[in-house]
């Protein structure tokens, strides 16, 4: 059953990583302190950066912060969730401690835009494997669909405080 949402409690570790995995998790620096949602989005897919686009077009209030996937920063900061940036489906968002994937990160996000956006959460009454099914068909289409960037996204001077970190310059790189 694909995962809705993680809460983590700080006293509780999410999951004991053994082998390189821990060694790696001991040499990760310190976490960028973070007090609104980060949207973390597949930063050469073309369908993504219109997503961001269109979050930022419907954020006056500024409430969303973005990385993408490919970055050291989503790496470190979904590390605890366990969730392998080189795999995801695309999208994850997450908020405080809890950390949302696929339809119900879309969901969670499209709570926060203005009207009308916020009535797309009635789907979350849907069964989760219904969503996620659409959204993932969708998902391991998009490149074919919409198309592949050769570069992550690079924000305008308006958006750059906006963005957490940048992704690798080249695609070719993870």
């Amino acid at each position: 059953m694909p995962l809705m949402s993680v809460r983590l409690r700080p006293s509780v570790e999410a999951s004991s990583p053994s082998g390189s995995e821990a060694q790696e998790s001991e040499h990760l620096a310190a976490p960028v302190p973070v007090d609104r949602p980060v949207v973390f989005f597949d930063g050469v897919c073309k369908l993504c950066n219109w997503t961001v686009r269109f979050i930022i077009n419907r954020d006056p209030t500024k409430a969303f912060l973005f990385a993408p996937l490919q970055s050291e920063f989503a790496r470190e900061r979904l590390l605890p969730f366990t969730i392998d940036t080189s795999s995801v489906e695309a999208l994850v968002l997450l908020d405080g401690d809890r950390c949302f994937e696929r339809s119900a990160a879309a969901l969670q996000i499209a709570r926060q835009l203005r009207a009308p956006w916020p009535m797309l959460a009635i789907f979350l009454l849907v069964p989760s494997p219904i969503r996620d099914f659409v959204y993932l068909w969708i998902a391991r289409n998009r490149y074919r669909w919409f198309g592949r960037e050769e570069y992550c996204r690079i924000p305008s001077p308006p958006e750059s405080g906006r963005f957490l970190a940048n992704g690798p310059e080249h695609s070719g790189q993870s």
